[in-house]
């Protein structure tokens, strides 16, 4: 592969090489979706079987990916697939892969909105319960320990994620027009920018902000929208100490139900993925290994059965279902290390797939290779980290933004923004303003006034519970560190 890698990169004996290269990347891509695949379903199977009598969010899904799943094993032993049925096949899964990128949106949106809240409850624990700030506490100290956590990395990168981790815990003094303009200087950096860059840094501002309301339909997580009016209509200046305790608890019950939920749809969506990929693969001449694709195979076939599944127990039993879950574990051993390794190769030669469908597609068109390199293109990014990548998103790189662009987001942002302070109390605008800065591009011109503004933040909090909390959030940061 090494040659004929090389010979690609400088344009050399296309006509016999690209054939070699798209054959040996068909065959990894199907080799490392194959065993991500059969490694997640026995974990999914699993959970599945741990979740049993529990209201499932994905009922609705689970039958039609189990469908899907039925009928892997056969594509992976067989070579000769009718194409009519992985065509049904293929459209079943996009259309199950937008179910669950819409869902996980929605829980994206809820996870965003009691975050604001669990923030809120946090600044009021201290008013029921015991403690104080640390001995010999003083902002000026304080204010040096954070600033040493920041400047203690070299890279701008890590630097200004530090920054953003601090601003979204400190105690916020600013006013509404103070805000706005740090609002606007960190819209304004995206001028002359693409969109859909700034269009997806809009959406997460106002995602942080609540703007964003989570759209449901046949009255989906309707549980997350009861909980949601309990946490909006609580009077937070004045709340007492049975409301607080009701509050806590419901936020533990929430927090564990939406992890919970979105580990499920993210472990559905990147089998789905997998399943695209194999989908994608078929009909397609491969240099994949039989023995791997084979105990994929085996795996998969057997992952739905309750006697395979994984056996936590210490017990030394001779039943033949031990035999069973021994023989499972043998299968899964003898795929441990052929992900990495398969992805190490993917990583050293797919850049050609990025250089040739991006940047030569009519040297690609005139030999026929446009729509493999577009299959492998999909297959990169559907086995990238991005596990809810759209495969039909447009590029709109072309169009840039520019002054009335922002203007116009600008004043939308603005209006609701002020229907939202208008609405609620000022401990939940002081944690949308946290949230928000936190989310901004680095507004300081130097570490200096970085430093100025943790002080000042610091200084001018005169709610004891709130800077008791702030203090003891952000010295587990710097203690974490």
């Amino acid at each position: 592969m090494k040659k004929t890698v090389r010979e690609i990169a400088r344009r050399k004996n296309l006509p016999a090489n690209l054939p070699r290269y798209t054959e040996g990347m068909m065959g990894r891509y199907l080799e490392f979706s194959a065993v991500r695949l059969a490694l997640n379903y026995h974990v999914f199977c699993d959970m599945q079987r741990d979740r049993a009598g529990k209201a499932e969010a994905c009922d609705d899904v689970l039958s039609r990916f189990y469908d899907a799943m039925e009928r892997i094993p056969g594509i992976l032993e067989t070579e000769t697939v009718r194409p009519e049925e992985i065509g049904l096949l293929q459209a079943d899964v996009e259309s199950l892969r937008g179910i669950v990128t819409d869902r996980m949106q929605v829980l994206t949106s809820y996870t965003d909105i009691f975050h604001l809240y669990e923030y809120v409850l946090n600044r009021v624990e201290y008013r029921f319960r015991e403690g104080g700030l640390p001995e010999n506490y003083s902002d000026e100290a304080f204010c040096r320990e954070i600033m040493k956590y920041i400047v203690r990395d070299e890279e701008a990168a890590e630097v200004n994620r530090k920054i953003g981790e601090i601003l979204g815990q400190l105690p916020i003094r600013l006013t509404k027009q103070k805000f706005f303009e740090l609002l606007d200087a960190g819209l304004s950096t995206y001028m002359g920018t693409d969109r859909s860059g700034f269009d997806d840094f809009l959406y997460m501002i106002r995602m942080s902000a609540m703007l964003e309301e989570p759209q449901t339909v046949s009255g989906e997580f309707a549980h997350l929208n009861l909980a949601k009016e309990e946490f909006r209509v609580c009077d937070y200046a004045n709340i007492t100490e049975e409301e607080y305790r009701h509050l806590a608890g419901r936020m533990k019950e929430i927090s564990d139900d939406l992890n919970e939920t979105s580990e499920q749809y993210t472990l559905l969506m990147e089998q789905l993925n997998d399943i695209y990929v194999i989908l994608k693969s078929c009909g397609a001449k491969t240099q994949a290994d039989a023995e791997v694709l084979k105990a994929c195979e085996n795996i998969i076939r057997s992952s739905k059965d309750p006697a395979y599944a994984s056996d936590d127990s210490d017990a030394k039993d001779e039943t033949p279902e031990s035999d069973l879950r021994e023989d499972m574990l043998d299968r899964l051993v003898s795929l441990e290390g052929v992900q990495e390794s398969i992805s190490e190769e993917l990583n050293t030669y797919g850049y050609l797939v990025t250089d040739l469908y991006d940047g030569d597609q009519d040297a690609l068109k005139s030999l026929g290779f446009l729509e493999t390199f577009h299959d492998l293109k999909d297959m990169e990014n559907l086995t990238s980290s991005s596990i809810f990548v759209n495969l039909d998103a447009k590029d709109a790189g072309e169009i840039a933004v520019d002054e009335d662009y922002i203007a116009q987001k600008k004043e939308i942002l603005h209006r609701d923004i002020e229907n939202l302070f208008s609405v609620n109390s000022r401990l939940v605008r002081r944690a949308v303003m946290a949230t928000v800065i936190s989310q901004l591009p680095v507004f300081f011109e130097n570490l200096n006034a970085m430093q100025d503004f943790v002080y000042s933040s610091l200084a001018q909090c005169r709610d004891e519970a709130e800077k008791i909390a702030c203090v003891e959030v952000i010295s587990s940061i710097l203690t974490e560190s």
